[in-house]
């Protein structure tokens, strides 16, 4: 006997294709969305000062690219990629979707297009020797080619957004979120105005 079951053993839940998918998206959105908050406070040490933002930046890439780190991050990546591909395939009534869900598909499938400059910009060309870092970065995209600074500033937007609707679709049923919401909501929008 067990607990408070009236000594019948409960069965374990059984873990559905749908349960298994929820979870999966869930645990690649925390970290996808970790990366973008850490990535958002680094750029906000440049009201600090530009070393700050340097120091700041190393420290950043030093916890992103441990290999563990970043087998982590990509993986989240993949998974949430191929949980938002499974869905749109999977879509049966686009009617009936909120205006957050609707939301959160849009944004996702547009950053993809919006990140990939940035993306093979950094990442794409260390290992070839191309130093990279917010010094180049921010003479490539503020001062060579200033309209990708645009595009990497809806990007970020976005990407926040993005995040911050999928937590609050996680989140809006939990006991104490409502009392958190406001204190929240005024960080979702202070956080990209200071980065």
């Amino acid at each position: 006997p067990s607990g408070s079951s009236g000594g019948l053993d409960m069965p374990a839940p059984r873990m559905t294709w749908e349960r298994l998918r929820t979870r999966a998206r869930l645990a690649s959105g925390l970290i996808l969305f970790a990366y973008v908050l850490s990535h958002l406070l680094n750029h906000a040490l440049g009201l600090v000062s530009y070393e700050a933002l340097l120091a700041g930046g190393n420290r950043f890439l030093w916890f992103w690219r441990l290999p563990p780190v970043q087998f982590l991050l990509y993986g989240a990546l993949a998974v949430h990629v191929a949980n938002a591909l499974y869905a749109l395939a999977t879509l049966r009534a686009p009617r009936g979707l909120g205006a957050l869900e609707i939301f959160r598909l849009l944004s996702g499938f547009a950053l993809p297009p919006l990140l990939i400059l940035h993306v093979l910009g950094t990442v794409g060309v260390a290992p070839f020797g191309v130093r990279t870092g917010y010094g180049p970065v921010l003479m490539s995209i503020w001062v060579l080619k200033p309209h990708l600074a645009w595009l990497q500033s809806i990007a970020l937007v976005l990407a926040w957004a993005h995040g911050c609707v999928g937590l609050h679709v996680w989140l809006r049923f939990r006991d104490g979120y409502r009392r958190l919401r406001p204190a929240l909501g005024i960080a979702a929008l202070l956080i990209p105005v200071v980065s």
